[in-house]
């Protein structure tokens, strides 16, 4: 057990080797996610193997053990309408009563597949990540990577990026389409996964939190738990064997549920998480929409990022660059020292690509620095009155 747990540290760990080459919404999705799923599952799978899943009753002379497999192996059922019955008056138990006076029965027999479901979530979280480190291929850690002990390395360090993103200028579109189609991944990874639960839990989960939120509003004379409706604790189960005749005679069997009291608690956690992290990836999207079309939004997320560097140089290459050229540079600014990025982004400012824009942008930093002065600057037209 404690050597699984290694496992998942060592992949999902938190502290990241090598070169940065996604956002923190990008890595909550892959890394913390797909780690908080596979833990789950182990917690699960621990708890189904290692305790007893499902504890029966009957009053037929079949052996326990024999009864347990069997109720374990085929689906259980509750009777939804006796939910809406008071528990120790007209029912033993939410969902329990004489099955001949109803006709619905809700089917339970999700709770032997809770585990390997959120194993497959995992891996279905992780693939977005996967797919954009094979498609980046290590391109960012080989450019950037290395120590600079001497200010010789660092000049050579300084030319080899410089030459590097001068020779290849205009020509990294792709790669950023390519971690866009990643992220646009993500998002529609999380609106699958919802719906891949909802349908896992007999169509429960969607508004499984909603129901949740709207029993801690209501009175307690009035509140049911749809955490037991979604998870019974108790259940029913209906044996078959043969009697002394021949004829086929159906035991009605008690079931506990024990594993379902973590499991309610489990899946209204995966749910909120879910609903949060659409929203994260919901507003990421309208975020780099606003990038795509706005050259300031890029001109003022460099300067930031680029604080030490000369703001007329980073105007310049916003102006001189495309989409592409832009994010390469906005993504290998974390994998640099502040002082020795400023240099690459100076450098690259007398590159033959950009210079051609030279001029243009700074008549337009210019104008921009002045139009800022006079807003900030006192009205003096006026004289008070005398």
């Amino acid at each position: 057990m404690i050597g699984i747990f290694d496992g998942i540290h060592r992949i999902f760990r938190l502290r990241r080797r090598g070169a940065i080459v996604e956002n923190g919404v990008f890595r909550l999705h892959w890394q913390f996610t797909a780690g908080l799923l596979l833990f789950l599952a182990v917690i699960i799978s621990a708890r189904q193997y290692v305790g007893a899943p499902i504890e029966c009753t009957t009053l037929t002379g079949v052996p326990p053990a024999v009864i347990n497999a069997y109720c374990w192996i085929y689906p259980t059922f509750t009777l939804p309408d006796a939910h809406k019955k008071q528990i120790g008056v007209d029912v033993p138990a939410p969902g329990i009563d004489n099955s001949a006076n109803y006709d619905k029965k809700k089917f339970v027999s999700y709770y032997q597949w809770v585990y390997l479901t959120l194993i497959i979530q995992a891996i279905l979280f992780y693939l977005p990540h996967y797919c954009w480190k094979s498609w980046e291929g290590g391109l960012m850690g080989a450019l950037t990577g290395g120590t600079v002990k001497s200010e010789e390395e660092r000049h050579k360090k300084r030319e080899i990026i410089t030459l590097w993103i001068d020779r290849n200028f205009g020509r990294r579109n792709l790669y950023t389409y390519k971690y866009l189609f990643c992220e646009l991944l993500c998002f529609f990874n999380v609106f699958m996964q919802m719906f891949l639960m909802d349908s896992f839990l007999n169509y429960e989960f969607m508004k499984y939190g909603i129901r949740v939120l709207e029993v801690l509003t209501q009175e307690d004379s009035r509140r049911g738990d749809p955490m037991i409706y979604v998870f019974p604790r108790v259940t029913k189960c209906v044996f078959h064997e043969f009697g002394y005749s021949g004829d086929v005679m159906h035991r009605d069997v008690l079931c506990v549920l024990p594993q379902n009291v973590f499991n309610e608690k489990l899946f209204i956690l995966v749910w909120f998480w879910f609903v949060l992290l659409l929203s994260i990836f919901s507003g990421l999207i309208i975020y780099r929409i606003v990038i795509l079309l706005s050259p300031s939004m890029r001109k003022r997320l460099l300067m930031n990022r680029c604080h030490l560097g000369d703001p007329e140089d980073v105007c310049l290459i916003v102006k001189a660059t495309n989409i592409g050229d832009w994010f390469f540079l906005y993504m290998m600014g974390p994998n640099l020292d502040s002082m020795l990025f400023a240099e690459v982004i100076g450098e690259m400012a007398v590159t033959p690509n950009v210079r051609s824009n030279r001029n243009d942008a700074r008549i337009q930093f210019n104008i921009t620095e002045k139009t800022a002065l006079k807003a900030t600057a006192p009205n003096n037209s006026m004289s008070p009155a005398l």
